[in-house]
């Protein structure tokens, strides 16, 4: 019976001590999930993005950000449908698609605030696993600074064009001497369509007894106005004034040289020239009597 009862106080201590193992076990987890939760709560909350955890849109979770950025509060949209929510009906077939697709690539559609406001938006989205349990966490990016300097740009570069458009004079935009644009002048004035002038030495559009001038110039990135014989595409030549300069264009240096023709001048001069002469000689005939 003594030898009983000790193995039995064996076991009960070692169950003990099993038990405590296994609760010190636990509360480790518990801490370590406890701080991992912490950590997340404090990187989802110090982020800009809005951050929605969601199984096929019903919202299961959002961070703080989420909650500034479309002015709802978390008790507000947990277990609501956020595509019906804060999408405008006319993305809802978008997002729909994008939510079955495992790791869709990031895409722009607007988002709509609590007020009504709509606004361009990025999304980002990742199917993720935890246990038996599959879930959705997208990220959302308020781009409407992003997309009114992208729209300021294009209306820059829509005027820049209409502008380079409506001169008479050829203008060229050169990258280390090969012709990458050219505006509407330019191709009236030689005959070269863009898609035939891309690519083109720039020295291609001068008579071949200026080519060796043209090209000095350019390398020495002269800035002066001078003047030589240009050459159309149809091997006709005509004078014409050349003046350049270079400009840092994204990350590039771009030559940008207006070009105009000076046939009208040219002849304006020669008549000129002709009625002084024609003047000179009079005078001269008036002067011994004649």
């Amino acid at each position: 019976y003594g030898t009983l009862m000790g193995q039995i106080v064996l076991l009960n201590n070692r169950l003990k001590k099993h038990n405590d193992e296994l609760e010190q076990t636990v509360r480790e987890r518990t801490n370590s999930l406890a701080q991992s939760n912490e950590r997340f709560e404090k990187l989802s909350s110090l982020t800009f993005e809005g951050i929605v955890l969601h199984d096929r849109g019903v919202a299961l979770d959002v961070n703080r950000s989420f909650e500034r950025l479309f002015g709802y509060s978390r008790d507000e949209l947990i277990g609501f449908n956020m595509v019906e929510l804060i999408i405008p009906e006319e993305h809802h077939s978008t997002v729909e698609e994008k939510i079955w697709q495992e790791e869709p690539d990031p895409y722009e559609i607007e988002g709509c605030k609590k007020d009504g406001t709509v606004f361009p938006m990025e999304v980002v989205s990742r199917q993720i696993q935890d246990g038996d349990e599959s879930y959705r966490v997208t990220s959302l990016r308020d781009v409407t600074r992003r997309k009114g300097v992208e729209d300021a740009l294009v209306a820059s570069e829509q005027r820049y064009q209409l502008l380079a458009d409506s001169t008479f004079e050829a203008i060229f935009f050169s990258e280390k001497g090969i012709c990458v644009d050219q505006n509407l002048a330019a191709e009236a004035m030689f005959g070269y369509s863009l898609e035939e002038a891309l690519g083109r030495a720039g020295t291609e559009w001068i008579a071949h007894e200026d080519r060796d001038l043209v090209a000095r110039n350019m390398q020495s990135d002269s800035q002066g106005s001078y003047q030589v014989t240009a050459l159309r595409k149809d091997g006709t030549t005509f004078p014409c004034e050349i003046q350049a300069k270079t400009m840092f264009v994204d990350g590039k240096d771009i030559r940008i040289t207006a070009l105009r023709d000076i046939t009208e001048q040219r002849q304006a001069e020669i008549e000129q020239r002709n009625l002084e002469q024609q003047l000179r000689q009079k005078f001269k005939m008036e002067a011994v009597g004649m």
